[in-house]
């Protein structure tokens, strides 16, 4: 089950990132179990915050700026 909640956040975060569906001045949070999945960087979207209560995590993404 770990790997299918893993693979199912990777997708959907990759398809977000690669589909540039996130403004660039937008920001996604992300509600997870730190236990069973932690977050990384994907491409096209950067870690700005994370916080962690409990059992519940929540991980909030931006598009970094252009270089």
């Amino acid at each position: 089950m770990r790997l299918k909640i893993i693979k199912i956040w990777g997708g959907h975060l990759l398809a977000i990132a690669s589909e540039r569906l996130l403004a660039q001045w937008g920001e996604m949070a992300v509600e997870h179990d730190p236990k069973i999945w932690r977050a990384v960087e994907i491409p096209g979207l950067e870690i700005c915050c994370e916080k962690v209560y409990g059992n519940t995590a929540l991980t909030f993404f931006d598009v970094p700026p252009p270089l």
